[in-house]
């Protein structure tokens, strides 16, 4: 049996697997957003003077986590601590030889709250230029432009 190759006549049936063109092409869309939208690493190292990981994003924000802070990596030595990679196109950190990985959204979530990430993700996804914004955008100064903002109505008793 060694060294000879195994065939299959045909795939076996994985549960959720079968898409359509369609949905095939939103998941690719909604991937591209991801991309466009969450934090993504660039680079990612273990600075031992300061016992702390520092994580570039590909925005050029840098900042630096305590060690302590990783569950993981508290009880590790700094050796171990050193040998990070930036894995899934920047979308996670991975310390192979701990078999331990934490995503850059959650993380970035979880140091600088939802508040600020959802405000990242929002301005970023105020400068798309698709086909139907730029048709919405041309439709609404048709109609004037954007409806003049009224002071909320205050209910007396």
């Amino acid at each position: 049996m060694r060294g000879e190759l195994l065939v299959l006549e045909e795939l076996p049936d994985i549960p959720g697997m079968d898409l359509s063109e369609e949905e095939f092409q939103q998941v690719e869309e909604r991937g591209a957003e991801r991309e466009r939208t969450e934090p993504r690493a660039q680079r990612a190292w273990y600075d031992r003077a300061r016992d702390r990981v520092v994580i570039e994003l590909r925005t050029g924000v840098e900042f630096t986590v305590p060690r302590s802070l990783f569950r993981t990596l508290r009880d590790a030595s700094p050796d171990d601590a050193a040998v990070i990679r930036v894995i899934s196109g920047g979308e996670a950190l991975e310390w192979g030889n701990l078999d331990e990985h934490y995503g850059v959204p959650a993380l970035v979530s979880d140091l600088f709250g939802d508040q600020m990430t959802a405000a990242e993700m929002g301005r970023r996804g105020g400068t798309a230029r698709t086909p139907a914004k730029v048709a919405a955008a041309r439709a609404n100064g048709r109609k004037g432009g954007r409806p003049r903002q009224t002071a909320p109505a205050t209910i007396t008793s």
